[in-house]
Formats: structure tokens, sequence, C-alpha cells
């Protein structure tokens, strides 16, 4: 069943898997997940735990290429189910000052390196 869904997002998002690291600063409880897309306002994300909507985050990316890890903060706008056991979340950043494209070519290289 497809249903009618307008996109209305202002950015673009860039799909890419970079590990990361979150604390729920509601409750101080560390989740590792991955990304499944980035925009300079948002990261979308994919794992075995929901967010419930409204919380607020520390995150942690970690850059495959040389292990940086890239601070950021933001806020829960929806988490839903995607499969058993599996999550997918949208986060607003509180700033938007991430830099997609940098992230995403560096994870590029890094996958074009070890399977190129």
């Amino acid at each position: 069943m497809q249903q009618n869904f307008e996109d209305r997002r202002r950015f673009p998002r860039y799909e890419v898997n970079i590990f990361l690291r979150s604390i729920d600063l509601n409750s101080t409880r560390e989740i590792q997940c991955n990304t499944h897309d980035i925009s300079s306002n948002g990261i979308g994300l994919s794992g075995n735990r929901s967010f419930p909507a409204g919380t607020s985050l520390d995150i942690w990316l970690h850059m495959p290429d040389n292990g940086e890890q890239i601070h950021t903060k933001g806020k829960v706008v929806w988490s839903s189910m995607i499969g058993p056991d599996r999550f997918r979340s949208g986060i607003e950043l509180a700033n938007a000052d991430l830099k997609p494209i940098p992230l995403v070519l560096r994870t590029i290289r890094m996958r074009a390196k070890y399977y190129g």
C-alpha cells in the first residue's frame, strides 16, 4: 500500500551509513545506531531502539575514515517501527551547521578504499 506523502524538507538529504552514539538527555541512556540519511539540519537514524518525539539528544558521529567524532545536538521529531526490533527516527539538529556533503564524500572514499 503506497501512502501519499508530500516531502516538505527544505534541505536535501544524502543517504549514508555512519555509526553514531547518542545520549538521551532526559534519561541519560546511551544508544548506538547508524545514520540512514543526513542533511545540514537533520539526521535520519536507523537502529534497534526508538526515541519518543521531543527527546533531546547529544550525538557523536564516528567517521570511518579517521575515527573523528563529530558532535552535534538534536531533537527527535518522529520515530516509527520499520520491522521487528528495527526503528527509524528523524532528528532535527539544534544548529544547522552540519556539513553533509563532506561527510558523505569521506564515507564514500573510505568505502572505495576497502571495497574498490
